[in-house]
Parts: C-alpha cells; structure tokens; sequence
C-alpha cells in the first residue's frame, strides 16, 4: 500500500473514532459539573400537614341549617325546632372555642364564611337559602386566610347573579 493512502485511512479513523466519541460518548465534563452542583445544593423539604377539616365544616353545616321562622308549625314541630336550635348554637360555640370564627353573616343570603387555621370555607346557610329560594348544597374550601376565601367568593358571586335574580349590590362582602 502507498504511503498516501495510509495517511488518509489514518486521518479518516480519527475522524470516524472521534465522531462516534461525541456523538454516542456523554460529555463526562457537563455531567461531572452537574452532579457536583447537585451534591452540593441543599433542598429543604417543607411537609404541608393535611388538616382534616371534614368534621368542622360538617358541624358548620349543621349549625347553620336550623329554620328560624317557627310560623305554620305545630305545637311538636315547634318543640323540635326550638331543641334544634339549642343543638345548633352549642355547636356554633364549639366550633368558635376550637378556633373557627364566622367572621360575617350569610352572602347574599347563600354561604357563610368560615374560617380556621389556616383553612377558611364558604359553606352553605341552608336556613337563609331556603327562605330566598335558591338551594346551593356547594362547599367550597379555600387553603389559606379570609382573604384567599373573598377572592373565591368574588368568582362565586359573579356566577350566582348571573344564574339569579339576585342583585351584584348584595353579593358585595
């Protein structure tokens, strides 16, 4: 074989050889960095303790479900209601002694606002719905302030008065 040609076949090796390095071969350089910048980096872990609120917003529910206008019912039904709403208020005091505030009264005579630590609820106030007519068994849970809940409630209204015939002046909070 002439010299020439071994050159060549030399020179077209080392491109073969070297193609195929960079080409199936990692970059050992990139992938060294990367793992030294992730041994080194410190990633806190922050666990989000999951409240069991079922019970609380159930006892909200309930203590706001109790009729106030005791016309038309008779003599039994009005003993019953007048327990219920002895039930009621002893729930209502203790949700409030474990924490949960009912910051203000029905919205737009739909939903109560409630709110704990760190978890607030717009729960329904099926006395106050039953009396405008309009029935929302909807709960909505909000994790966060009041704050977090006006802005949900926002979205809310809007829907409800759009859905109603209930003015956007009493969906205000």
């Amino acid at each position: 074989m002439k010299s020439g040609y071994i050159g060549i076949t030399l020179i077209l090796l080392f491109f073969l050889f070297a193609g195929a390095f960079l080409t199936f071969m990692p970059n050992v350089r990139f992938y060294k960095d990367m793992a030294k910048q992730i041994s080194g980096s410190q990633v806190m872990l922050v666990k989000n303790a999951q409240q069991d609120v079922d019970d609380f917003i159930s006892a909200s529910v309930l203590s706001l479900g109790v009729s106030d206008s005791t016309v038309g019912l008779s003599f039994d039904d009005f003993s019953r209601n007048r327990r219920a709403k002895e039930e009621t208020k002893k729930l209502q005091r203790a949700l409030t002694s474990s924490g949960w505030k009912f910051p203000a009264g029905a919205l737009a005579d739909m939903f109560t606002p409630v709110a704990g630590d760190g978890i607030s609820a717009l729960v329904p106030n099926l006395n106050k719905q039953i009396n405008r007519g309009y029935i929302s068994p909807n709960i909505l849970v909000v994790e966060g302030n009041l704050s977090k809940l006006r802005s949900v409630w926002n979205v809310v209204a809007g829907q409800i008065t759009s859905q109603t015939d209930i003015p956007f002046m009493e969906t205000l909070w």
